[in-house]
């Protein structure tokens, strides 16, 4: 759901009535801090959110918002990741550079580049557009917008990656460097980095604790081989059968629900 189709929900609620066997699944889109800037009218939303069968989010603080707000059980999840197909693009030997992620929505390159700028190592920014911030300087070498497979050989070549996503979302590109083995320093505002690289946590302005992590597996390698290994197994939480299992159980309790 996102603000072109506002009217979508009550459209098809209406001409699926009550008692329909076919059941109304919405996500609503975006972090949860743009929400507002989508549906400036919240009592219209959550009208339009009570007409869903299923309501759910793609990760935790957006979810629980959504339950506080519509007083029903609204789920958490997230996107599936292909993490086993991913298993062919792993490396054994990689390049000695960190990788740090740029996201669109929130145009930082510069906590990155202080993150990073003292190790002995090359900094690659990913997924850059170049109307937003001109100081590239700060980087080695960058890529725009470039073809998905592209992007994941980029990534499986790291020695490290990087993600200081401002706002909250479930973390596809943690996901995807975890299913690479690619350690990854994340902003606690991720979920996936607490279950995939609890111990590379940080606040996503804590540049300092960002760039002692990166010494430290510099430094360790044992900490460095035991991050990225409990990553990798624990991706499988995303794979595909894990969140087609976890969309079923939750259609099933709808249903359950209903018979109630």
């Amino acid at each position: 759901m996102t603000g072109g189709n506002f009217a979508l929900l009550h459209q098809i609620r209406d001409e699926l009535g009550t008692s329909s066997d076919t059941k109304l699944i919405t996500n609503i889109d975006f972090d949860v801090g743009a929400w507002g800037r989508n549906w400036p009218y919240p009592t219209l939303l959550e009208k339009a959110l009570q007409c869903a069968d299923l309501v759910f989010h793609v990760e935790s603080r957006g979810a629980s918002v959504l339950e506080y707000v519509l007083k029903r059980k609204v789920y958490c999840l997230p996107h599936p990741v292909d993490v086993h197909g991913l298993d062919a693009y792993k490396k054994i030997n990689r390049d000695p550079y960190v990788l740090n992620i740029y996201h669109r929505y929130y145009p930082d390159i510069t906590t990155g580049y202080w993150c990073i700028r003292d190790l002995p190592l090359y900094s690659v920014l990913l997924g850059y557009a170049e109307s937003h911030v001109p100081a590239l300087p700060m980087y080695d070498r960058y890529f725009g917008h470039i073809p998905f497979l592209n992007a994941i050989e980029i990534m499986s070549r790291a020695k490290f990656g990087l993600d200081l996503f401002h706002g909250y979302n479930y973390g596809r590109v943690v996901v995807e460097f975890a299913a690479l083995a690619v350690p990854c320093v994340c902003s606690e505002t991720i979920d996936a980095c607490h279950r995939l690289f609890p111990d590379l946590v940080v606040n996503p302005f804590d540049v300092k604790k960002a760039n002692e992590l990166f010494w430290k597996m510099i430094k360790d390698d044992d900490f460095y081989q035991d991050v990225f290994k409990r990553a990798y197994y624990a991706a499988d939480y995303y794979s595909q059968k894990a969140c087609y299992e976890r969309m079923v159980q939750a259609l099933e309790d709808v249903k359950d629900e209903r018979k109630n």
